[in-house]
């Protein structure tokens, strides 16, 4: 094992504890699999990626947004409002705008 794969397992082995951070809950579980990246408020799930330095970045800046969704997003307000699929579509594009603006401001 190289210590580039040494660094980015540990980085990979981070991810739950720096969403917990960033969401300011504590204990996000972290899902790595799938095409897409999403939170339900208490999961992160990332799409399935090939562990290289290249990919770090990518890898943060979905955690740092999906994050941010469980720091500022109304889980419960929004299953109560039963949108339909085209609302929840135009909703969630509002709120990816509204929850990056939020943790930008919280961590520039």
């Amino acid at each position: 094992m190289t210590a580039m794969t040494t660094n980015i397992d540990h980085t990979i082995n981070a991810l739950p504890l720096v969403a917990s951070a960033l969401g300011d809950k504590l204990g996000v579980e972290v899902r790595i699999g799938g095409k897409e990246a999403f939170t339900d408020g208490k999961v992160i799930h990332l799409p399935a990626f090939k562990p290289d330095a290249d990919v770090l970045d990518i890898v943060r800046g979905y955690l740092d947004h999906e994050a941010a969704h469980i720091r500022y997003t109304d889980f419960p307000a929004m299953k109560a409002a039963k949108l339909t699929p085209v609302e929840q579509t135009v909703f969630n594009i509002l709120e990816d705008h509204r929850v990056e603006q939020r943790i930008s401001e919280r961590f520039p």
